[in-house]
């Protein structure tokens, strides 16, 4: 007896109905035609957002730190005049940070979640090892001053 596999039985069948009404039958469904491959498959790829956006929701993020993650990795391509991230490296990281701290003035936790969508994009989508960032302007928190709840003490009134 003869098992076929669900997925190769039906190419098998595809191929046989093909055949049987004299049609050319391809089972390369990589490329198209009239389209060289290496066309076919730069068209065919994911763009890098996108690419982002998966690695996010196979690793089961939330969907806010998908969206805020992608917006941060727009920002930062934006900055640096629509270049490829695998034409930068630290050096324009490092620049990024800079400039989110000294001209936007942003908080030091957006600087942070900037950092760590970079770190991200770098690291799980290009899966390109960063060397140590340092040089980058890091936003100061401010200092935490500790509440005092004990009411002042009262100096009772004499009486004249």
């Amino acid at each position: 007896m003869l098992v076929i596999a669900p997925s190769r039985s039906l190419s098998l069948i595809s191929g046989c109905f093909a055949e049987a009404r004299g049609l050319p039958w391809h089972n390369n469904f990589d490329t198209m035609p009239g389209v060289s491959p290496s066309t076919a498959t730069v068209a065919s790829s994911p763009k890098l957002l996108d690419r982002v956006r998966w690695q996010l929701r196979a690793k089961h993020y939330s969907i806010r730190t998908e969206q805020t993650y992608v917006d941060w990795i727009r920002r930062y391509i934006l900055f640096h005049r629509k270049r490829h991230p695998n034409e930068m490296g630290e050096k324009e990281i490092t620049e990024f940070l800079t400039h989110l701290a000294v001209e936007k003035s942003v908080a030091a936790s957006k600087q942070n979640q900037a950092f760590a969508a970079l770190l991200f994009l770098y690291q799980q989508v290009l899966e390109r090892k960063l060397d140590f960032i340092d040089n980058a302007q890091r936003v100061t928190r401010p200092a935490k001053l500790p509440v005092v709840l004990r009411l002042p003490k009262r100096v009772p009134c004499s009486r004249i």
